[in-house]
C-alpha cells in the first residue's frame, strides 16, 4: 500500500475516494416520553395516550426526520437499523401489585404485534414501592409503511408508569444506526 501525502497548504482540489473511512454519524434519533401518569388496572395494556415528543430547552431530542406516533403506535420515517429503547418508571398503587413489566412489540405487517424486548421490577409487599426497567432491541425497518413499534405494560395489580410534561420519567428512544 502506497503512502499518499497531501500539502495541505497547496490546496486539494478533486474528488477523494470515501471507501477507506467511515462516513456519517446519527442520521435519526427521536426522544418520546409519558407526558402524564398513566394509571392501569391488572394485565397488559397499550401505551396509547400522553406521548409527547421531549422539548423542554436545552435538550434536543430530534436528530433528521422524526418518528410519528397515533394512538401509541410509532411509525419510523424511513428505512434502516434502528436501536429502539425505553425506560420505565412505575409506581404501586395497592398493596398487591408484586410485579410490573414493560414490552416492546413490533409489527412487519401492519397488524399482528409480537413481543421483542421486555423487563420488570418485582416490588415489596407494600403501598409505596417504586421501581423501573429499561428495554432495547435493534429494529430492521424494512417497510414504514408496515414495520411498526409500540409499548405495553403487564402488571399484577393497579400501578401507575410514572410521566411528566416537564422532565423525562418514561422514554422511549428511536436511533438509526444503519441501512437496512
Amino acid at each position: 500500500m502506497s503512502l499518499v501525502k497531501l500539502n495541505i497548504a497547496r490546496g486539494v482540489t478533486g474528488t477523494l475516494p470515501t471507501s477507506n473511512y467511515v462516513q456519517g454519524g446519527i442520521t435519526h434519533f427521536d426522544q418520546w416520553r409519558l407526558s402524564a401518569d398513566k394509571s392501569s388496572l391488572a394485565g397488559q395494556q397499550d401505551i396509547t395516550a400522553n406521548l409527547e415528543r421531549v422539548d423542554v430547552a436545552p435538550v434536543n431530542t430530534l436528530i433528521g426526520s422524526a418518528m410519528s406516533v397515533s394512538s401509541g403506535i410509532f411509525t419510523f420515517p424511513t428505512t434502516g437499523v434502528w436501536w429502539c429503547s425505553a425506560h420505565a418508571n412505575f409506581e404501586r398503587q395497592s398493596g398487591s401489585a408484586n410485579y410490573m413489566f414493560l414490552h416492546m412489540k413490533a409489527t412487519t405487517n401492519n397488524s399482528s404485534y409480537s413481543a421483542i424486548a421486555g423487563g420488570g421490577e418485582t416490588l415489596r409487599d407494600d403501598g409505596s414501592s417504586m421501581g423501573n426497567c429499561f428495554i432495547s432491541a435493534m429494529v430492521d425497518c424494512t417497510d414504514t409503511a408496515n414495520v411498526k413499534i409500540k409499548f405495553t405494560t403487564d402488571v399484577s395489580d393497579a400501578h401507575t408508569i410514572k410521566g411528566a410534561s416537564d422532565k423525562n420519567y418514561t422514554t422511549f428512544n428511536f436511533m438509526r444506526v444503519g441501512d437496512t
